[in-house]
């Protein structure tokens, strides 16, 4: 009797063993399923979105500009509570084709004693082009500037977000291994969707979690940011169902957050409403110089991106830069009692000229990091892309 009460319990054991393990061994085939449709929807979205055109009309709120950068104006800027923010609203149209954009903004709306300036903006290749025009003066002012290679879509898909990253659904240029190591977490109802939560590696401290509706071809409802456990910013999307299939955003509101006196985040820092009034797939645009921006005559271009300083330039910048009339401004230390070009007073006394070396070769500075007191506490260069005007 022993003996068989004894098989009965194992046979029980190893019955409840197997009914355990079955519905996890599901689970985890399901969710690496959904992962892989995840994935093939996203890229077969980058394939479909390669060439599109966008018309946006766009509000925020937020703090007036900084103009003055002592510790004390800072601190107060720092300060601010969204009843001191003041509404901005303009509109923004954009084409992309692959890893080329132009982007043109429009002020409509800009607070008495803010300046907001008209700009259009190309990247195609290695090389940014930008045209501001005054609101008051007319006055037209561009700059062009290099961009490596091998930083240019990330640096394109950066200055676009979220262009990029909602409709093409990828952030790969911001994680390294965002295919392989994106990950499903868990689940949740969001906007009456059963959504998933997914998340690429987690890069120096910085988490970002997707709410993704696998009903709605994976398209993502809700992107969350947070640094150090801490949500800083978060974007809520809608979308509509489009007549030619898959699903199109409407629009977006993005909500960025600052720490209050405890170090918690749960100030308001700002907060954009985008509204998508056009979207169109393939567009079909006969611009000759749609990614390669045109400068007026009359306009003074800026060429950054040579060690010795920059070149102000007038003249026929559209096809050969170099064939521009310029004059080369070398670069020095500016005394403390000088002004800027800007026009603003230094915040730094020049103390001594220190050059970096790599390989016994100098190199260029040209990230830096700072204190909340201003202090420098660390700077690293990189590839410089010179671009030098000849008399040819």
């Amino acid at each position: 009797m022993q003996l068989k009460k004894k098989h009965l319990l194992l046979s029980l054991w190893v019955l409840t063993t197997a009914l355990l393990s079955y519905p996890s061994g599901n689970l985890i085939a399901a969710e690496s399923r959904q992962l892989n449709e995840l994935k093939s929807t996203w890229k077969k979205n980058a394939r479909k979105y390669q060439r599109i055109r966008v018309v946006a009309q766009l509000e925020e709120l937020g703090p007036p500009p900084l103009t003055s950068f002592d510790k004390e104006s800072v601190q107060k800027y720092r300060d601010l509570t969204p009843e001191q923010y003041t509404i901005k609203k303009w509109q923004e149209k954009v084409w992309l084709d692959k890893d080329q954009f132009r982007s043109e903004i429009t002020v409509l709306d800009s607070p008495p004693g803010e300046t907001r300036k008209d700009q259009s903006i190309t990247f195609s290749g290695k090389e940014r082009r930008m045209l501001q025009t005054d609101p008051v003066s007319k006055q037209k002012t561009g700059a062009i500037s290099m961009k490596d290679a091998g930083h240019g879509r990330q640096y394109w898909s950066r200055e676009l977000n979220p262009f990029y990253l909602l409709v093409r659904n990828s952030d790969e240029d911001e994680f390294p291994d965002f295919w392989s190591k994106l990950t499903i977490t868990g689940t949740t109802e969001y906007q009456g969707q059963k959504c998933l939560l997914v998340s690429p590696p987690e890069v120096k401290s910085r988490k970002v979690v997707y709410y993704v509706a696998p009903e709605w071809d994976y398209s993502i409802l809700k992107v969350e940011s947070y640094i150090r456990g801490n949500l800083v910013h978060f974007t809520e999307l809608e979308y509509e169902e489009s007549s030619a299939g898959g699903w199109i955003p409407t629009g977006w509101t993005y909500t960025a957050l600052k720490p209050d006196k405890a170090g918690k985040y749960n100030l308001l820092a700002q907060k954009r409403t985008v509204l998508i009034e056009e979207f169109v797939p393939r567009f079909e645009e006969t611009l000759a110089d749609l990614f390669v921006l045109t400068f007026p005559d009359e306009a003074e271009v800026t060429l950054f991106g040579s060690t010795g300083g920059r070149v102000i330039a007038r003249g026929d910048l559209n096809t050969k830069p170099e064939m521009a009339e310029a004059k080369k401004e070398e670069t020095s230390q500016t005394a403390p009692s000088e002004e800027s070009d800007l026009g603003l007073q230094p915040t730094h006394q020049p103390m001594e000229r220190l050059v970096a070396h790599y390989d016994d070769q100098p190199i260029n500075l040209n990230t830096f990091c700072l204190d909340q007191e201003g202090n420098l506490l660390l700077s690293c260069g990189g590839k410089v892309n010179q671009l030098v005007l000849s008399e040819e």
